[in-house]
């Protein structure tokens, strides 16, 4: 019984309060860019800027608290390079004949590849803040869902053959009567290829968000930070990637009072 009497009491006052305080309904557009930081490439931090554009709904229903959500598209990349060693008989095969009577060359046979991946990605964001607002600030924190869209990747491939220096002195080619300019079987030292990419990623992202935010009358001005939780590649064995930003927008929102009704009285 007492505690009927308790959750009474308590709904009671929710009701005085949320009848008491302004509540408004603010409903518009926001946009701006982030600055993300993306993983090392040649041991470099890289930092990268983004648009982040979408619509926002605010609901107060204290004076001193609201909530806000809505739907965002931002753009997202990171890089990562790698580098490995392949034959070069395996990739010129016709010049591995030729190189079959110069002895043995060691090293020489070796191509040091450098390989640089740019991976791009467009989300849609979904977050879910409250905001404890004092006079014209605000603090803002809660989750944020994310769903890919769409990713691709390009890939540089730079490639050293030491045995290129040789080939373009001709000291091989006048050893074998220099009919040949060996050097035009070498692979190229550039490649480059591309495309989809989004069945490598994860599809659902969550994360976090902290930010600050200043209101002047319709118009409110936002600097947020946001990092998600869990690795958006799929079978990362190794260092784990996670997307993190620091983004500045602003918003325009156009004030609706929910409760602003008034009842015309009946005429008897």
């Amino acid at each position: 019984m007492n505690k009927i009497k308790l959750l009474s009491i308590v709904l009671c006052f929710i009701v005085i309060i949320t009848n008491t305080q302004a509540q408004k309904l603010g409903f518009g557009l926001e946009g701006g860019v982030q600055m993300m930081s993306a993983t090392k490439v040649l041991d470099k931090q890289q930092y990268t800027i983004g648009p982040r554009l979408g619509l926002r709904v605010d609901y107060r229903f204290l004076d001193f608290l609201s909530v806000s959500s809505g739907v965002a598209y931002k753009t997202s990349n990171y890089s990562s390079t790698d580098m490995y060693v392949t034959d070069l008989v395996d990739e010129a095969p016709l010049l591995g004949l030729f190189l079959n009577g110069a002895g043995d060359l060691g090293d020489l046979t070796n191509i040091n590849n450098n390989a640089v991946q740019t991976v791009d990605m467009g989300y849609l964001e979904f977050p879910l803040f409250a905001n404890v607002n004092y006079k014209n600030i605000y603090l803002t924190v809660g989750p944020q869902f994310s769903l890919l869209l769409n990713a691709s990747q390009a890939t540089e491939i730079t490639k050293d053959i030491p045995l290129q220096t040789i080939l373009d002195s001709g000291i091989i080619d006048q050893g074998m009567g220099g009919e040949f300019d060996l050097s035009e079987l070498l692979p190229p030292t550039f490649e480059m290829n591309s495309g989809d990419y989004k069945n490598e990623l994860n599809s659902f992202d969550i994360g976090y968000v902290l930010g600050l935010g200043y209101q002047v009358k319709s118009l409110h001005f936002n600097v947020q930070y946001a990092r998600s939780f869990n690795d958006f590649r799929k079978n990362n064995t190794g260092e784990t990637a996670v997307h993190q930003a620091i983004r500045f927008s602003t918003a325009y929102l156009f004030n609706m009072d929910m409760f602003n009704f008034k009842r015309e009285p009946v005429q008897m």
